[in-house]
């Protein structure tokens, strides 16, 4: 666990960064890092004033950044601190928060699953040759985390329309999509999008179709 102070964003006064991994290797109990992230997402939609923003562009991906007031950070530590305590973690989050986090976790599933579909099947000759698309993290728990990130507010990356993670609308489920269709599934290439919205764009180009969706939204 990192502290800064946070001079980016004048309602907060601190960053607390945690790596969430490093926290789930703390304790022996069979299954805890699974809910490491909820009990983090649970702190911070409590106490979180405002988002932190990374304090070195893209070189912390495994990391849990979250802005805090200096009220906010001590109680974090307060409960932190009770965490840990003897005999190992307690990581607890209400029934309501803990559904919101297993549909989170199995919209991120999906879309990693998705990803390393496409990518195995890219480059592949058929009719004409598939592009060729790579997944390009050290890890699939790396890739978890960036995605985490990118679906930490739950909306559409291109129309701001609120995602649905339960999947009960499909179209507006959330699926990873490649800002650069010619791009690889990699670090500053990838955005959650609505599912329409991801097979509207197809390879598309980006700005193109931010453009598009503008002018459908201003109905020029």
């Amino acid at each position: 666990m990192s502290i800064y102070r946070d001079r980016c964003l004048g309602t907060n006064e601190l960053e607390v960064t945690v790596d969430p991994v490093a926290m789930a290797q703390m304790s022996s109990v069979t299954g805890i890092q699974a809910n490491v992230y909820g009990w983090l997402g649970h702190q911070r939609d409590q106490l979180q004033n405002e988002t932190a923003r990374n304090r070195i562009k893209d070189s912390r991906i495994n990391t849990f950044d979250i802005g805090f007031t200096l009220a906010g950070a001590q109680e974090f530590l307060r409960r932190f601190a009770k965490m840990l305590e003897w005999p190992f973690p307690t990581w607890e989050i209400d029934p309501a928060h803990a559904r919101l986090m297993a549909a989170r976790k199995s919209a991120v599933d999906h879309m990693i699953e998705m990803a390393y579909q496409a990518a195995a099947a890219s480059g592949t000759h058929r009719v004409e040759v598939a592009k060729k698309k790579e997944v390009r993290f050290a890890s699939k728990e790396q890739f978890r985390a960036h995605i985490e990130v990118l679906l930490r507010e739950p909306v559409c990356a291109i129309t701001k329309l609120p995602l649905d993670i339960s999947f009960t609308d499909l179209e507006l489920a959330p699926s990873l999509d490649r800002r650069n269709s010619n791009g690889h599934y990699e670090l500053g290439n990838l955005q959650v999008v609505a599912r329409f919205v991801n097979r509207w764009k197809s390879d598309d180009d980006q700005a193109n179709f931010q453009r598009l969706i503008d002018l459908v939204r201003r109905g020029a």
